[in-house]
């Protein structure tokens, strides 16, 4: 009976755990997009999406194009159709809920409430 009671205590507490958890990342999240133009615009968009990974919500809704380099990791070509000039050393970066990400964008997995920045950026 103390072994039951024990496994059930703990199974509880995992379950609580999971269920606070605000990296929850399964289930439907409504996240925030906003995309700054070098004209002084920004395009907002509320999504509500059952999509995993940023990348693909992205995608879908044609807000960036971009690919993979061996060199730089993913790189965003345009946002919302407007093209990074990297020859004048242009090129798109982005915030999470106003902090750098830690991960390359390709990888990130959304959470219920994210807002996601991305502006252009000379150096």
């Amino acid at each position: 009976i103390l072994i039951g009671a024990f496994v059930t205590v703990i199974l509880s507490l995992l379950l609580c755990l999971v269920a606070l958890s605000p990296d929850t990342f399964e289930g439907v999240k409504n996240i925030t997009v906003n995309i700054s133009h070098t004209d002084g615009t920004v395009y907002t968009e509320e999504i509500k999406t059952t999509s995993r990974y940023l990348i693909d919500i992205l995608e879908a809704h044609d807000l960036i194009t971009g690919e993979r380099s061996d060199e730089y990791g993913y790189v965003i070509i345009s946002a919302d159709g407007e093209k990074a000039d990297f020859s004048a050393g242009q090129y798109w970066a982005f915030l999470i809920n106003g902090a750098s990400p830690e991960s390359e964008l390709d990888l990130l997995q959304v959470a219920d409430g994210d807002t996601y920045a991305f502006y252009t950026y000379t150096y």
